[in-house]
C-alpha cells in the first residue's frame, strides 16, 4: 500500500481535532455539572483554576490549528477560501465539516475566554458561565455529528 503525502496531515489533523472536541466537551461539561445544585454532593472548591486555563487555552490552540491544518493542506480544494458553492446549492459534507470547525473554533474559543475571564463564583457570573458552556456543548455535539458523517461519507 502507498502512502500518499498528505495521509500523514490527514492524521495529525483528525488527532487534533478529536483532541479539541474531547477537551472541550470535558471542560463544558464539568461546569455545566458545577452549576447545578446539589443537596447531596460535597463542593470541593473550585479545583485547579491554572490547569482548567491551561485546558482551554490548549483547546483553542488545537482548534484553530485543526481549522488551518484541515482548510489549507488537507483539503485545499475543498477550502472555504476556494468554495465555488454557494449556500443555496448542493454542498458536499467535507465541506460541511470544515464549516462546522472553523465555528465551532470561533464560539470554543468565546467559550474558552468566558471561562476563563468570569472565574468568580457570584450567581451573575456563574449564569454567564452555565450559558456559555451550554452554547459550546451544542456545537461541539453538532460538530461530531458532522465530523462521524465526514467519516461516514468516505467509507
Amino acid at each position: 500500500m502507498q502512502m500518499a503525502w498528505h495521509d500523514p496531515l490527514t492524521a495529525i489533523y483528525d488527532l487534533m481535532f478529536a483532541a479539541f472536541l474531547a477537551i472541550g466537551a470535558i471542560e463544558v461539561v464539568d461546569v455545566l455539572y458545577r452549576s447545578i445544585p446539589s443537596r447531596y454532593r460535597k463542593e470541593s472548591g473550585r479545583g485547579r483554576p491554572s490547569l482548567q486555563r491551561a485546558l482551554l487555552i490548549a483547546m483553542v490552540l488545537l482548534g484553530w490549528g485543526a481549522v488551518l491544518l484541515g482548510t489549507f493542506w488537507v483539503y485545499p480544494e475543498q477550502s472555504l477560501a476556494h468554495s465555488s458553492h454557494a449556500w443555496g446549492s448542493r454542498i458536499e459534507i467535507v465541506e460541511w465539516k470544515e464549516r462546522l470547525t472553523l465555528m465551532a473554533a470561533m464560539v470554543m474559543t468565546m467559550v474558552a475566554y468566558v471561562l476563563i475571564r468570569y472565574r468568580e463564583v457570584d450567581a451573575e457570573q456563574q449564569r454567564l458561565r452555565t450559558a456559555a458552556s451550554a452554547l459550546g456543548l451544542v456545537v461541539l455535539i453538532a460538530t461530531g455529528t458532522a465530523s462521524a458523517l465526514g467519516v461516514l461519507a468516505y467509507r
